[in-house]
């Protein structure tokens, strides 16, 4: 594909490649596994379970640490020498709030990393407009595009 077309998204065509067919052969109905329902819409805030705090905490801050460590080096490694320089406790305030909102909705844990920087920077971001656009897809998953992911086949992997 990246003979034919080099600048289609050859990820992105293979995985609706996959739920069309997927969908036009009715592979569920054959006995293929796919992924099933996905949930559509904004995510139910939820409290975390207080009595885990005592078990999960010291891993936790480890994991923190770590998540931190890694934010800061892909901030300074990808920095070039006209930006304004890295502050350690804006990033740690930043990555402490995302991390806050993803814990109230069930989200992941966040941090910056390199190798979502190196792809971002390899796509041609070099702002922060990059991240919008990222967040901007997601919504779109999550509103819009969940049912047809749910057509997806499962990977053999993943079957039990």
């Amino acid at each position: 594909m990246e003979r034919l077309w080099p600048r289609a998204p050859a990820p992105l065509v293979a995985v609706g490649g996959a739920i069309a067919a997927s969908w036009l052969f009715s592979l569920q109905s054959k006995g293929v596994s796919i992924v099933g329902l996905i949930p559509q819409g904004f995510p139910s805030l939820t409290m975390p379970d207080v009595s885990l705090v005592a078990q999960l905490a010291p891993g936790a801050l480890g994991i923190a640490l770590m998540s931190f460590t890694e934010t800061i080096a892909a901030g300074r490694a990808f920095a070039a020498p006209a930006d304004p320089p890295i502050r350690s406790n804006r990033e740690l305030l930043a990555t402490g709030v995302a991390n806050l909102g993803g814990a109230l909705t069930g989200g992941m844990p966040g941090g910056g990393g390199t190798s979502q920087t190196a792809v971002v920077r390899a796509a041609g971001g070099s702002s922060q407009k990059a991240s919008l656009v990222t967040a901007g897809a997601a919504l779109a998953t999550m509103l819009l595009l969940a049912p047809l992911l749910g057509l997806m086949r499962t990977p053999r992997w993943r079957r039990s």
